[in-house]
């Protein structure tokens, strides 16, 4: 895994996100698409969005789903590599703890791990205008 104390942070001037009812809904409104990730994809989100380090998010991932710490790195990583590469984040120098759990649920039992991917779309039709 790349540095688990690197923090990944929404790149704002292009970006817009929410994360509703448990699906990471995300607009790149520069290209006019948009993207959306639903379980750990958009648990990750979350933790990216409220400023948690991918160490962080890892451990978090690791508390909520089944599978291997070193399976759910290589996802995390695949996924942010993924993210990164569609200019979606961008490396933060926010040092500081984040202020908040990325995603409700933690008390729920730990469920399988799906791979976490973006689902991209440039249809903005389907979008409310």
């Amino acid at each position: 895994m790349r540095d688990p104390d690197l923090r990944l942070t929404p790149n704002r001037a292009n970006v817009a996100a929410k994360v509703i009812d448990g699906e990471a809904i995300i607009l790149d409104i520069t290209r006019g698409a948009y993207y959306s990730m639903d379980g750990a994809g958009a648990v990750i989100w979350a933790g990216l969005d409220t400023g948690h380090s991918l160490g962080a998010i890892a451990d978090l991932l690791a508390e909520r789903y089944e599978g291997t710490r070193l399976e759910i790195e290589q996802h995390l990583e695949r996924l942010t590599d993924d993210l990164l590469h569609e200019g979606l984040v961008i490396a933060s120098s926010r040092s500081s703890p984040a202020s908040a759990e990325p995603s409700p649920d933690a008390a729920a039992p730990p469920q399988p791990f799906g791979t976490p991917t973006p689902h991209r779309s440039t249809h903005t039709q389907a979008l409310p205008a």
